[in-house]
């Protein structure tokens, strides 16, 4: 399956929607000018950002661990690469592909831990955003202009089929999926709940 690749967000202004559960961050932005952007862990879905793993063959498993092995080793001999990759497949064999994606899957959201993501949307007057972030029209909306070298990085939300990430997949590696959500997530008729998005590290 192939991530679709994300395109620069349009339109001359973004929103962000909140509620006065986070007045402490406002307080910061309107004195300090510093944005709060939420770590992957206080966002809504509990898959933004940290895609499911797409479980691997025995045979692409060992492939795999043995060529970031073999990364990580470029001076090794050619007995020692064949050595550890007979290494390598007794233990997937041992383990199991199951078990050894979890074990990933787990390596990787610890990687992604420190990872924010700043979801806006175009519209200010959307009412289902202004009940479900802003606390049942209780909160406030606050409005950017989409110009200087924050806001250029900003990409479009693409809404699909939730996609499994093939680590053999160059592609699957390019971080597209930061940008990608589940259908369900859309508001379809209602307008986009995330128009704009940008991670950052």
């Amino acid at each position: 399956m192939t991530i679709p690749t994300p395109i620069k967000a349009t339109g001359s202004h973004f929103f962000k929607y909140s509620s006065a559960a986070h007045l402490e961050w406002l307080k910061v932005m309107m004195l300090e000018h510093e944005l709060y952007l939420p770590s992957l862990t206080e966002l809504n879905d509990p898959t933004d950002g940290r895609p499911k793993l797409a479980l691997l063959s025995e045979e692409q498993m060992v492939s795999f661990l043995h060529n970031a092995w073999c990364k990580n080793n470029p001076h090794a001999t050619i007995s020692t690469q064949t050595r550890e990759e007979a290494i390598i497949r007794y233990n997937v064999q041992l383990h199991g592909c199951a078990t050894l994606t979890r074990r990933m899957s787990i390596i990787l959201n610890a990687e992604l831990k420190d990872y924010r993501i700043y979801s806006l949307s175009k519209r200010y007057d959307n009412l289902a955003l202004w009940a479900k972030y802003a606390a049942d029209h209780s909160g406030h909306c606050l409005e950017f202009v989409n110009e200087g070298p924050l806001f250029e990085h900003a990409l479009e939300v693409i809404y699909g089929d939730s996609i499994q990430m093939d680590v053999t997949n160059p592609e699957h590696r390019s971080g597209y999926w930061f940008f990608c959500k589940r259908q369900e997530w859309s508001n379809r008729g209602r307008g986009p709940t995330h128009s704009a998005a940008w991670s950052v590290r």
